[in-house]
Protein backbone atom coordinates (compact mmCIF):
# COMPACT_ATOMS: atom_id res chain seq x y z
CA UNK A 1 0.00 0.00 0.00
CA UNK A 2 1.26 3.21 -0.93
CA UNK A 3 1.79 6.04 1.64
CA UNK A 4 -0.09 9.41 2.03
CA UNK A 5 2.23 12.16 0.32
CA UNK A 6 2.10 15.67 1.50
CA UNK A 7 3.53 18.83 0.27
CA UNK A 8 4.50 21.39 2.40
CA UNK A 9 5.20 25.11 1.54
CA UNK A 10 5.87 27.83 4.08
CA UNK A 11 9.38 29.70 3.66
CA UNK A 12 9.47 29.23 7.52
CA UNK A 13 11.21 26.05 7.80
CA UNK A 14 9.29 25.76 11.58
CA UNK A 15 5.65 25.99 10.27
CA UNK A 16 6.18 23.50 7.83
CA UNK A 17 7.61 21.03 10.63
CA UNK A 18 5.06 22.41 13.05
CA UNK A 19 2.27 21.22 10.49
CA UNK A 20 4.13 17.76 9.39
CA UNK A 21 4.09 17.07 13.21
CA UNK A 22 0.48 17.98 13.66
CA UNK A 23 -0.41 15.94 11.11
CA UNK A 24 1.22 13.05 11.99
CA UNK A 25 0.06 13.09 15.60
CA UNK A 26 -3.11 11.87 13.72
CA UNK A 27 -3.02 8.02 13.64
CA UNK A 28 -3.80 7.85 10.14
CA UNK A 29 -0.88 9.78 9.01
CA UNK A 30 1.84 8.07 11.55
CA UNK A 31 3.22 6.56 8.18
CA UNK A 32 2.75 9.73 5.50
CA UNK A 33 5.52 11.13 3.23
CA UNK A 34 5.98 14.59 3.49
CA UNK A 35 7.95 16.78 0.95
CA UNK A 36 8.62 20.78 2.04
CA UNK A 37 8.69 23.37 -0.14
CA UNK A 38 10.24 26.85 1.07
CA UNK A 39 9.36 29.04 -2.09
CA UNK A 40 6.63 29.74 -4.70
CA UNK A 41 9.08 28.59 -7.37
CA UNK A 42 10.26 25.12 -5.11
CA UNK A 43 6.38 24.31 -4.96
CA UNK A 44 6.16 24.74 -9.24
CA UNK A 45 8.82 22.81 -9.47
CA UNK A 46 8.26 19.93 -7.41
CA UNK A 47 4.64 19.93 -8.51
CA UNK A 48 5.80 19.19 -11.97
CA UNK A 49 7.41 16.32 -11.10
CA UNK A 50 5.87 14.63 -8.15
CA UNK A 51 2.41 13.79 -7.17
CA UNK A 52 0.84 14.19 -3.97
CA UNK A 53 -2.22 13.64 -2.34
CA UNK A 54 -2.56 16.98 0.01
CA UNK A 55 -0.80 20.20 -0.66
CA UNK A 56 -0.68 22.86 1.93
CA UNK A 57 0.18 26.19 0.57
CA UNK A 58 0.99 29.07 2.81
CA UNK A 59 -0.82 32.07 1.29
CA UNK A 60 2.12 34.78 1.53
CA UNK A 61 5.48 33.19 0.50
CA UNK A 62 8.57 35.48 0.13
CA UNK A 63 9.01 35.22 -3.82
CA UNK A 64 5.26 35.25 -4.34
CA UNK A 65 1.62 34.36 -3.80
CA UNK A 66 0.81 31.12 -2.64
CA UNK A 67 -2.62 31.39 -4.48
CA UNK A 68 -0.94 32.11 -7.51
CA UNK A 69 1.19 29.26 -7.19
CA UNK A 70 -1.86 26.92 -6.62
CA UNK A 71 -3.09 28.91 -9.91
CA UNK A 72 -0.19 28.31 -11.63
CA UNK A 73 0.29 24.62 -10.87
CA UNK A 74 -3.34 23.27 -11.35
CA UNK A 75 -2.32 21.33 -14.40
CA UNK A 76 -0.08 19.56 -12.24
CA UNK A 77 -2.54 19.03 -9.35
CA UNK A 78 -4.18 15.75 -10.29
CA UNK A 79 -6.31 14.49 -7.32
CA UNK A 80 -4.48 16.49 -4.48
CA UNK A 81 -6.25 18.31 -2.19
CA UNK A 82 -4.85 21.74 -1.55
CA UNK A 83 -5.48 23.77 1.69
CA UNK A 84 -4.64 27.40 1.68
CA UNK A 85 -3.09 28.10 5.18
CA UNK A 86 -2.57 31.89 6.11
CA UNK A 87 -1.92 33.90 9.47
CA UNK A 88 -3.19 36.82 7.33
CA UNK A 89 -6.86 38.64 8.59
CA UNK A 90 -7.03 41.59 6.53
CA UNK A 91 -10.31 42.56 5.02
CA UNK A 92 -8.07 42.34 1.51
CA UNK A 93 -6.52 39.36 2.38
CA UNK A 94 -10.05 37.72 2.82
CA UNK A 95 -11.29 39.25 -0.45
CA UNK A 96 -8.15 37.68 -2.08
CA UNK A 97 -9.30 34.10 -0.55
CA UNK A 98 -12.79 34.54 -1.30
CA UNK A 99 -12.50 34.80 -4.55
CA UNK A 100 -10.02 32.10 -4.85
CA UNK A 101 -12.10 29.41 -3.00
CA UNK A 102 -14.45 30.42 -5.88
CA UNK A 103 -12.35 29.87 -8.78
CA UNK A 104 -9.19 27.92 -8.20
CA UNK A 105 -9.10 24.25 -7.33
CA UNK A 106 -8.56 24.98 -3.20
CA UNK A 107 -10.59 22.42 -0.80
CA UNK A 108 -9.68 23.63 2.66
CA UNK A 109 -8.76 26.89 4.21
CA UNK A 110 -6.85 26.71 7.34
CA UNK A 111 -5.81 29.74 9.92
CA UNK A 112 -2.09 29.10 11.43
CA UNK A 113 -3.74 29.43 14.60
CA UNK A 114 -6.10 26.74 14.06
CA UNK A 115 -6.15 23.69 16.59
CA UNK A 116 -5.93 20.08 16.21
CA UNK A 117 -9.74 19.22 16.61
CA UNK A 118 -10.19 21.85 13.15
CA UNK A 119 -6.86 19.60 11.37
CA UNK A 120 -8.75 16.74 11.47
CA UNK A 121 -12.03 18.04 11.13
CA UNK A 122 -10.73 19.14 7.80
CA UNK A 123 -9.64 15.86 7.03
CA UNK A 124 -12.61 14.34 7.94
CA UNK A 125 -14.84 16.50 5.36
CA UNK A 126 -12.05 14.88 2.71
CA UNK A 127 -13.40 11.82 3.56
CA UNK A 128 -17.15 12.74 2.86
CA UNK A 129 -15.97 14.24 -0.34
CA UNK A 130 -18.31 17.25 0.22
CA UNK A 131 -18.39 19.67 -2.66
CA UNK A 132 -17.76 22.88 -0.52
CA UNK A 133 -14.48 23.63 0.67
CA UNK A 134 -13.71 23.23 4.37
CA UNK A 135 -13.18 26.49 6.33
CA UNK A 136 -12.29 26.69 9.53
CA UNK A 137 -14.24 28.01 12.02
CA UNK A 138 -11.28 31.34 12.49
CA UNK A 139 -11.29 32.08 8.39
CA UNK A 140 -15.60 31.67 8.19
CA UNK A 141 -15.46 34.13 11.05
CA UNK A 142 -13.37 36.56 9.35
CA UNK A 143 -14.81 35.81 5.99
CA UNK A 144 -18.44 36.90 7.02
CA UNK A 145 -16.81 39.62 8.97
CA UNK A 146 -15.38 40.98 5.71
CA UNK A 147 -17.76 43.32 4.31
CA UNK A 148 -17.09 42.78 0.11
CA UNK A 149 -17.88 45.63 -1.92
CA UNK A 150 -19.66 44.88 -4.88
CA UNK A 151 -17.23 47.09 -7.21
CA UNK A 152 -17.55 46.13 -10.87
CA UNK A 153 -13.94 44.98 -12.51
CA UNK A 154 -14.60 48.26 -14.37
CA UNK A 155 -14.61 50.26 -11.23
CA UNK A 156 -12.03 48.65 -10.36
CA UNK A 157 -9.98 50.04 -13.55
CA UNK A 158 -10.95 53.44 -13.38
CA UNK A 159 -10.15 53.54 -9.64
CA UNK A 160 -6.61 52.14 -10.63
CA UNK A 161 -6.41 54.99 -12.58
CA UNK A 162 -7.31 57.41 -10.75
CA UNK A 163 -4.90 56.31 -7.89
CA UNK A 164 -2.28 56.69 -10.19
CA UNK A 165 -2.99 59.98 -11.08
CA UNK A 166 -5.09 60.08 -14.62
CA UNK A 167 -7.60 63.15 -14.77
CA UNK A 168 -11.22 62.27 -16.11
CA UNK A 169 -10.30 63.02 -19.23
CA UNK A 170 -6.96 61.05 -19.38
CA UNK A 171 -9.11 57.82 -18.36
CA UNK A 172 -11.52 58.56 -20.36
CA UNK A 173 -9.42 58.10 -23.83
CA UNK A 174 -7.51 55.24 -22.07
CA UNK A 175 -10.88 53.23 -21.66
CA UNK A 176 -12.28 54.24 -24.68
CA UNK A 177 -15.66 55.87 -23.28
CA UNK A 178 -17.11 59.06 -22.88
CA UNK A 179 -16.24 61.53 -19.92
CA UNK A 180 -19.76 61.09 -18.40
CA UNK A 181 -18.99 57.46 -18.09
CA UNK A 182 -16.11 57.56 -15.83
CA UNK A 183 -17.94 60.51 -13.99
CA UNK A 184 -20.65 58.12 -13.32
CA UNK A 185 -17.99 55.12 -12.12
CA UNK A 186 -16.52 57.56 -9.84
CA UNK A 187 -19.88 58.77 -8.18
CA UNK A 188 -21.07 54.95 -7.66
CA UNK A 189 -17.25 54.16 -6.34
CA UNK A 190 -18.03 57.07 -3.88
CA UNK A 191 -21.37 55.60 -2.40
CA UNK A 192 -20.07 51.89 -2.58
CA UNK A 193 -17.32 52.43 -0.54
CA UNK A 194 -18.49 55.07 1.66
CA UNK A 195 -15.65 57.72 0.95
CA UNK A 196 -16.42 61.09 1.16
CA UNK A 197 -14.13 61.97 -1.74
CA UNK A 198 -11.62 60.81 -3.90
CA UNK A 199 -8.73 60.91 -1.68
CA UNK A 200 -10.43 58.96 1.07
CA UNK A 201 -11.11 56.56 -1.97
CA UNK A 202 -7.38 56.62 -2.80
CA UNK A 203 -6.74 55.26 0.40
CA UNK A 204 -9.55 53.01 1.28
CA UNK A 205 -8.66 51.37 -2.80
CA UNK A 206 -4.30 51.32 -1.53
CA UNK A 207 -5.17 49.67 1.90
CA UNK A 208 -6.82 47.10 0.16
CA UNK A 209 -5.65 46.27 -3.36
CA UNK A 210 -1.83 47.37 -2.95
CA UNK A 211 -0.77 43.71 -0.68
CA UNK A 212 0.05 40.78 -2.93
CA UNK A 213 -1.67 37.69 -1.91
Amino acid sequence: MSKTRFLICDDHRICCLGLRVEIESLSKFKDAEFIFASSAQEAREVLKDQTFDFVFMDLKLADGSGIATIEQSTNYLENARVVLVTGETSSAAMETIHEALRVLPIHGLLQKTHSTKTLRDLFEQFEEDRHSPFICPESEALLKKTALTDLTKRELEVLGLVVKGLTTAEIAIRLGCSQETIKSHRSNMLLKTKTRNFAELSAWYSSKYNSSF
